[in-house]
């Protein structure tokens, strides 16, 4: 059976947050009012395509994600909000995030994946651009 553990932090920037995760590397979902934006994480910093760093001062939401572990940001005042990582290798948790949270067990594990919409539209340094005339690029 997966187990899923986790350890929560409140009133702290999503800045703050990715730093303590410590991911090497990562995948960020970043969501923001003006736009939903994939990013790579290295060393605690956001990157994507047009901005390096990229600026987190709009995002409200955010998941990030190494394959080990998922970090889950949610803006509640300002720019701080509450972090929860969660991962099934319990020592994986950083002491950077106070709150333990209960042990969570998993009736199923569904296999999922991400969606993107639209058609490449070109790219470069590893990144692919995908657009649809309704929402852009």
């Amino acid at each position: 059976m997966t187990t899923l553990h986790a350890r929560a932090a409140q009133g702290v920037t999503l800045a703050e947050a990715l730093t303590a995760t410590a991911f090497p590397t990562a995948v960020a979902l970043l969501s923001a009012p003006h736009a939903h934006t994939v990013a790579h994480v290295t060393e605690g910093r956001c990157r994507t395509r047009q901005a390096d760093p990229y600026d987190l001062s709009t995002v409200f939401e955010a998941r990030v994600f190494d394959g080990e572990r998922e970090l889950r940001w949610l803006c509640d005042s300002g720019d701080r909000g509450r972090a929860v990582l969660l991962t099934e290798d319990e020592t994986l948790l950083p002491d950077a995030f106070p709150e333990p949270v209960a042990p969570l067990p998993a009736t199923a594990v569904l296999a999922a994946h991400y969606l993107l919409w639209g058609r490449p539209a070109g790219g470069d340094e590893g990144w692919t651009v995908l657009h649809t005339p309704r929402i852009g690029s």
